[in-house]
């Protein structure tokens, strides 16, 4: 994807199932790869910004897809709980 201006510029690859796998942003200098589980939810996505030092997140999912934890670069957590099929308001962050 690109503007005519040349202000955006986006390559993309898509696994089998259609998900982003890599993304490219060329303005910016700016690169992700994505990794999935055989279901389709992310569970991986790392980043990396000009001096390709990368950054990786981690997703866990419950067995309804949704998200139930979440790391990031600095190892700290947020946990996310479900009651009756919808978020609580109560997710929390942890370091390790």
């Amino acid at each position: 994807m690109e503007a005519s201006d040349g202000s955006i510029s986006y390559r993309y690859e898509n696994d089998l199932n259609g998900n982003p796998t890599w993304i490219k942003d060329k303005v910016n200098h700016f690169e992700q790869t994505r990794k999935y589980d055989p279901w389709s939810r992310l569970k991986v996505e790392t980043c990396f910004a000009g001096t390709k030092e990368e950054m990786k997140v981690y997703f866990r999912h419950d067995n309804l897809g949704r998200v139930t934890r979440f790391r990031a670069p600095d190892n700290s957590y947020v946990h996310y709980g479900y009651h009756h099929g919808h978020l609580l308001l109560g997710a929390y962050i942890s370091w390790q």
